[in-house]
């Protein structure tokens, strides 16, 4: 799935992203591992800022999930470049463009 990116859009994820501790975050099309997931209609793949962890969140990152659903408008799945499959992951990681980061 595409997402189309306004601007409005753009400073909703900065926001999130500041106030959640994340560092870089780009969407992604969940196609682009290999599989569809029934359940997401896209990706969101973060880097955390220094000092923040995944276990910092909820159960696979629920509450953010959540909370990126809705901001996006669409089910949103979060994963970091070490949570992608080793086949696709420098892919993704080579081509998302960041629609955050961390100056």
């Amino acid at each position: 799935m595409i997402v189309t990116v306004t601007p409005e859009l753009r400073a909703n994820i900065a926001e999130f992203c500041i106030r959640k501790g994340i560092a870089k975050f780009a969407l992604f099309d969940p196609d682009l591992q290999g599989r569809p997931n029934p359940h997401v209609d896209v990706y969101a793949l973060v880097e955390f800022a220094p000092g923040v962890k995944a276990t910092d969140f909820s159960w696979w990152y629920g509450d953010l999930e959540e909370e990126l659903e809705e901001i996006v408008g669409y089910r949103t799945g979060v994963r970091t470049a070490e949570e992608l499959h080793p086949a696709f992951r420098d892919e993704i990681v080579a081509t998302v463009k960041a629609q955050y980061e961390q100056a």
